[in-house]
């Protein structure tokens, strides 16, 4: 695998002019130890809070990988959904400003883009505003109450899976108040809201002992234009690293 130079990008100059009094970039870093990955901090100011939030720019074998990791949500802090709703928002519309820099950049070109790899969005991040918009509508999410089933559907596991620590799906901001609700009327989970999130907890023994199924659901809802993260709670704890 070819190494993008992470360090001659100056992002942090890039998307000042994106940034408002809700969300701002305060530091930049390059980290190039284990792995070639670039690092953006923000503080997010609202209702009297200050959250920080990393955002994680991470060339892998297939492409780039930008994923974000919330204080709040590692520290177990509660801030309402309304309120992460609109925070997530505002640092997803820099994350596409960030990721078109990178597609117009010519070794990143060279070197990812023309090699077939490609430039990813973790499913925290919002990739299409427009079924965004769609999906905080209650009724448009009723709507799918169809395609929800299907889709759960095909990620119950048929196989067991012996694992270690286990991946919880979660839900963010208006939509995923909606789905989850959806999801308890339907009978197939019950939530509790942790760590500024809607925690879902199936009903079916066995999606409650698969990674796999929780990241497939996670991604496929995604994909539908909910926000959504599958997390392992007990590692939660210690990802949070400002060093």
């Amino acid at each position: 695998m070819s190494t993008l130079d992470f360090s001659r990008m100056n992002l942090k100059d890039m998307i000042s002019c994106s940034e408002n009094e809700q969300i701002i970039c305060i530091d930049e870093k390059n980290l190039n130890s284990s792995r070639n990955l670039k690092q953006l901090k923000f503080i997010a100011n609202t209702n009297g809070l200050s959250i920080k939030i990393m955002l994680n720019i991470e060339q892998y074998t297939e492409g780039i990988y930008i994923s974000p990791v919330f204080e709040n949500m590692c520290k177990g802090m509660n801030i309402d959904y309304i309120v992460m709703d609109s925070i997530i928002l505002k640092l997803s519309q820099i994350t596409h400003i960030i990721k078109e820099n990178l597609e117009a950049d010519p070794e990143a070109q060279k070197q990812i883009l023309s090699r077939g790899q490609k430039i990813s969005l973790d499913s925290m991040i919002i990739n299409d505003f427009e079924l965004y918009s769609k999906m905080k509508d209650k009724q448009n999410v009723n709507d799918l109450k169809d395609t929800i089933i299907k889709i759960y559907s095909q990620s119950i596991p048929t196989n067991i899976e012996f694992i270690n620590y286990k991946e919880e799906l979660f839900l963010f901001g208006v939509s995923g108040f909606h789905l989850a609700e959806l999801l308890k009327e339907l009978k197939i989970a019950d939530y509790e809201y942790d760590r500024s999130g809607f925690y879902i907890k199936f009903k079916e023994e066995s999606m409650k002992r698969s990674n796999e199924a929780t990241s497939f659901l996670a991604h496929k809802l995604a994909e539908e234009g909910f926000i959504t993260s599958s997390l392992t709670l007990e590692l939660m704890d210690y990802i949070w690293n400002e060093g």
